[in-house]
């Protein structure tokens, strides 16, 4: 069972520009969250690039096939796919043992690694950070 934030939230829907490597997390009180906020994230994006979105991949999950997520869709990863959010996951975990702050503060927590990472380059994205996030 999932562990809600100090904010009632108890999913981090994380998305990824696959060129840049920008990172940003959507933070859900339900799984059936999802699409709408996706299509706001796609629409802010839209607006701040001035270009549309060509491609959104994910995972099979049920709450990810509908709506505007269903035409937006081009390709699906795998059935589990851990890689897209693993790093986001295992860097919170980290800043939460670190800090000594209990699980509930993790929504906090992965939008400030969020916010580092997209800041930080890296090897991956050939030393570009976000200008758009």
């Amino acid at each position: 069972m999932p562990v809600e934030s100090v904010r009632k939230y108890k999913y981090g829907f994380v998305l990824m520009d696959n060129y840049s490597r920008a990172s940003w997390v959507l933070l859900l009180r339900a799984k059936s969250d999802a699409p709408t906020e996706c299509e706001k994230w796609v629409n802010l994006m839209e607006n701040r690039a001035n270009k549309k979105v060509r491609t959104v991949m994910f995972d099979n999950a049920k709450e990810l096939v509908a709506g505007r997520m269903r035409e937006l869709r081009d390709e699906r990863c795998n059935t589990y796919s851990p890689s897209s959010n693993g790093v986001a996951t295992n860097g919170t975990r980290v800043m939460l043992q670190d800090s000594g702050l209990p699980p509930r503060f993790w929504a906090g927590a992965i939008a400030v690694f969020m916010y580092l990472r997209n800041r930080t380059p890296a090897a991956t994205n050939e030393g570009m950070s976000s200008s758009i996030g």
